[in-house]
């Protein structure tokens, strides 16, 4: 349970590995699997990756020393920075405040052009960011959960160039329309060139969730077949939420964007820059 806190609040500096496990800890205890990030579960994993300059984190603390909140943020993911909470572990929203504050002020000193989440809780102040829409994410119980996406713009957007498959056109066009993105949309639905035999996919797992990422790592001539039989071994095995991430800077990623909606993927949000470009996010449906 949330409880309150006592004076005034302050970022810790340089926490000591095992408040951030602690912070972790009560994260796990306080919110939903679909809101923590993958790492809580092994508390040290995290501690190492924080270490390992692979994650950012800040913990925010009472005048007593007491945990108030915690906010984690990666590495810089081409152009845009992702990053998971604010988890509050405190009454009310100062936590939540100073935190989202401090994060802000941390990424917007990198060359970063923006910030995103696809994992918020609640307690993140939704008006410093712009809504990129939601997810609906099937839980064990057979109902579904709503993930929704928040963006903010760290820099001005000069605008840039992607590429599509015609069949992403319409939807990308009503994206960037909403969200005034400046961008040259370019066309490319292969030529005949010479392909890869075999494709290559990879994919991150999390079985607690029922949750799979693919990703492509080699577009080959057998793309249409190798996404059936990952789809198909995934629904095996019980995977009810099944995404695929495009990054639009690749025209030979673009490309899978024809193939995945053939079979059963639909396109539900774009992430700006979230690669090297922007990245479309699709889930299977």
């Amino acid at each position: 349970m949330h409880v309150q806190a006592k004076g005034e609040l302050s970022i810790a500096v340089n926490p000591e590995p095992a408040l951030i496990k602690a912070a972790c800890v009560k994260a796990l205890n306080l919110y939903p699997a679909h809101k923590v990030h993958p790492t809580f579960n092994s508390p040290g994993k995290f501690v190492d990756m924080v270490g390992q300059g692979d994650q950012e984190v800040a913990i925010a603390l009472d005048q007593v020393g007491g945990l108030t909140g915690m906010i984690c943020w990666n590495g810089q993911l081409g152009n845009s920075v992702s990053f998971f909470g604010p988890y509050i572990f405190t009454e009310g929203d100062r936590a939540a405040g100073l935190l989202t504050e401090h994060l802000i002020h941390c990424v917007a000193r990198t060359k970063a052009t923006g910030l995103f989440s696809e994992m918020v809780t609640v307690a993140l102040p939704t008006g410093d960011f712009e809504s990129l829409g939601h997810l609906l994410l099937h839980q064990k119980d057979d109902t579904r959960v709503r993930q929704d996406c928040w963006y903010r713009h760290l820099r001005e957007d000069m605008g840039a160039s992607v590429w599509a498959h015609p069949s992403m056109v319409s939807f990308l066009e009503e994206v960037y329309n909403e969200h005034v993105l400046m961008r040259d949309i370019r066309v490319t639905d292969g030529h005949g060139e010479t392909m890869h035999d075999r494709s290559v996919f990879s994919a991150h797992l999390q079985p607690e969730l029922s949750k799979a990422v693919l990703l492509p790592m080699v577009l080959g001539a057998d793309a249409d077949e190798c996404v059936q039989q990952h789809v198909a071994t995934l629904v095996e095995e019980n995977y009810t939420n099944i995404f695929f991430r495009l990054d639009l800077a690749y025209g030979w990623q673009a490309i899978l964007g024809g193939v995945l909606m053939e079979n059963g993927f639909v396109p539900k949000l774009v992430l700006p820059y979230g690669g090297k470009s922007d990245v479309v996010v699709f889930q299977y449906e």
